[in-house]
């Protein structure tokens, strides 16, 4: 998600939108993901407000005990071993889609449109 926001801040302009004037929306899970976005030092910069609906960071649901792991685990999978937060996001958006379609943690074909 980090990832995509940080491509929303690099792009937005080419829809009219400003960089300066993005709020997240999320209903359900996707309000507890908006809400924990917001605490996270990768992504909170990258957006200015939240409306997280129906769900929260705040849920007992929400968080793993053992998130990290898992986390670990998935990056695995895809190749990623790294446990540095900067080399990780240095690692080209391509890639990581590439690769989680092919490992199944990303289930969708994406096929680029031409101008």
């Amino acid at each position: 998600m980090t990832m995509a926001l940080k491509w929303v801040q690099e792009n937005i302009g080419a829809f009219n939108g400003n960089p300066k004037n993005v709020t997240l929306f999320g209903q359900s899970a996707g309000g507890a993901s908006v809400d924990l976005l917001s605490l996270s030092p990768h992504s909170r910069d990258l957006f200015h407000r939240v409306c997280p609906m129906a769900g929260n960071a705040n849920q007992e649901w929400t968080l793993s005990d053992d998130a990290v792991e898992i986390c670990r685990l998935k990056a695995a999978e895809i190749g990623v071993t790294s446990q540095n937060s900067e080399e990780i996001s240095s690692i080209g958006c391509a890639r990581w889609l590439g690769t989680r379609t092919k490992s199944g943690l990303f289930p969708m074909t994406l096929t680029p449109r031409s101008s």
